[in-house]
């Protein structure tokens, strides 16, 4: 009893997990206080990093709870949320009693709402219908798990709850192995393996403004991620051959209009995890209409793993295995637009699978390919680009002279970044935008996804020129495009936005100008504005120097 106390004035993980695993303590206290105390080891375990150990602690401090206990609900709410990943059924049927407690206990539908939510929230994610509950899926209170296992693939039935949050089906190519995991956020690793293919389901919380991408913070407390707070990685799916990933992206396109793909390749410091966020992000943020596909390369996902990092960027064998990756996708599945965009150290395999696409004659094969904070040499970069231009039909690069990471980069590589808007790259035909003004962040190193969203927004919906994207202004000595005050952001976003959603400039155009007939003072001042914006956009109009 001593020693638990000790390890809780300590927070020392080592003598939390010896007080866990002390077989004198569990027989020296009586139930209420032996339940007190595990339950007092999960919260010290999990504020120390071990999540195992506190999921132990807190199924002890359960061990022999009536279920109509209220006095146990947390308790059953942090368990459940410890082995969701593991043991869906469980988890949901232990959120199942501890609502059941509350509700038997009389607690009032507003005082049981939240724990109702997050019940609802993770059967959907487990595939369950939304009426599970009484639906016979599991008995709420009797202990045990009744009906049929759980339905494999998608939600089964909408839920109010669900607005709370989307799924996105992220497919994707990866040439990590597989861990043997079947915990979705440690399905691969860092080792490389041989090429896979897959979908990968990520729930996006819908109340969170765009470029964010939020996910739990140990420093805030935030342990457990929340689908309605944070971006979760729910699902892997592995497919077995090359040709059903393509068969699935073809079936997407086939149920979406504008049959676009986007393709996203990460970064150094990078899990597959991370990417699969990212890249349900970006089909967000972008209203993506088709399928969005992320390209995994093994980064080890350590700061201390850059220079591992950089040399599987080497290997000439997975450089061919992108290439034909990209091609496929471009030529076998029947979408109309393939839009290419990598990050970081991720532009390594990008331009190097690109010079090998044209060294074979592809020409125009991507709509538009971006280099966003690209960690590249510019000698290298220069020496590929008269090759790689002619792969799409636009090519941007995104760099910002308050990116962090790419000033330690410079250092480490003893020479300057394509990303370092320092040193711009000014090349025939390459569209450079300094984010500079608009940088943000701890790094300044995502800037295409954040602060720059709306003109990268610009790229990848309209394929704007610079010139008629009004959040930028041009040096007219260099050909170099750099964020300033051209007009308020929001106008531009507006613009944009209503040209993306109605399909042209002039539809867009007419339905601003019917909205003029009804505004007055201010509203009627902005709007007129974004009309003006409109009647200079013209998204076939090529950039000067292409």
């Amino acid at each position: 009893m001593q020693d638990a106390i000790r390890a809780f004035d300590t927070g020392d993980a080592v003598a939390l997990v010896a007080a866990l695993h002390d077989p004198q303590l569990s027989v020296s206290l009586d139930a209420e206080t032996g339940r007190s105390i595990y339950a007092g080891l999960g919260e010290a375990l999990l504020r120390a990093s071990r999540p195992a150990e506190a999921a132990t602690a807190y199924a002890k401090a359960l061990e022999g709870v009536d279920d109509g206990d209220t006095d146990a609900v947390e308790v059953r709410r942090a368990y459940a949320h410890l082995i969701f990943d593991t043991n869906r059924r469980e988890a949901l049927r232990q959120l199942s009693i501890a609502l059941g407690a509350l509700e038997a206990a009389g607690v009032s539908e507003e005082d049981r709402a939240e724990l109702g939510r997050d019940l609802r929230v993770r059967a959907i994610l487990s595939g369950f219908p939304a009426d599970w509950r009484h639906a016979g899926w599991i008995a709420p209170l009797n202990g045990s798990a009744a009906g049929a296992a759980a339905p494999r693939g998608g939600v089964a039935s909408a839920a109010p709850v669900e607005s709370a949050f989307t799924l996105v089906d992220v497919f994707y190519a990866t040439t990590r192995k597989a861990t043997g995991s079947k915990l979705p956020t440690a399905f691969y690793g860092g080792q490389p393996g041989q090429i896979s293919y897959g979908k990968a389901v990520v729930s996006v919380p819908r109340d969170r403004s765009p470029g964010e991408l939020p996910t739990p913070q140990a420093w805030a407390f935030e342990f457990r991620p929340d689908p309605a707070r944070h971006f979760v990685l729910n699902r892997v799916e592995r497919y077995g051959t090359r040709q059903q990933f393509l068969d699935n992206v073809t079936g997407r396109m086939s149920k979406s209009r504008l049959r676009e793909v986007l393709v996203f390749i990460h970064g150094f410091n990078m899990s597959f995890e991370n990417g699969a966020e990212r890249t349900a992000q970006l089909a967000v943020d972008l209203g993506l209409d088709g399928a969005p596909i992320l390209y995994s390369w093994p980064s080890k996902s350590s700061l201390m793993g850059y220079m591992s990092d950089a040399a599987t960027a080497e290997d000439s064998t997975r450089i061919a295995e992108l290439a034909q990756f990209l091609a496929d996708v471009a030529a076998r599945t029947g979408a109309t637009r393939v839009n290419v965009v990598a990050h970081s150290m991720g532009n390594r395999y990008l331009i190097r699978a690109l010079n090998t696409l044209a060294a074979g004659g592809a020409k125009q094969v991507f709509g538009e390919v971006v280099f966003a904070a690209p960690d590249v040499g510019v000698d290298e970069f220069k020496a590929v680009w008269p090759t790689i231009r002619q792969v799409a039909r636009r090519t941007t690069v995104y760099a910002s002279g308050r990116d962090k990471a790419l000033a330690l980069s410079s250092r480490i590589n003893n020479m300057p970044r394509a990303g370092d808007a320092h040193v711009p790259l000014l090349l025939s035909g390459l569209q450079t935008i300094d984010t500079t003004a608009a940088s943000g962040g701890l790094l300044g190193h995502d800037d295409f996804s954040g602060t720059a969203l709306d003109d990268f927004r610009a790229v990848i919906w309209l394929s704007l020129a610079p010139e008629q994207r009004c959040v930028l202004s041009n040096d007219a000595s260099k050909s170099l495009w750099r964020f300033a005050a051209g007009c308020p952001e929001s106008d531009f976003r507006q613009a944009t936005t209503l040209i993306r959603t109605t399909g042209s400039v002039a539809t867009a155009q007419a339905k601003v100008q019917r909205a003029l007939v009804r505004a007055a003072g201010a509203e009627a001042e902005r709007l007129r504005r974004v009309l003006d914006l409109l009647k200079g956009i013209d998204p076939g109009r090529k950039s000067r120097g292409r």
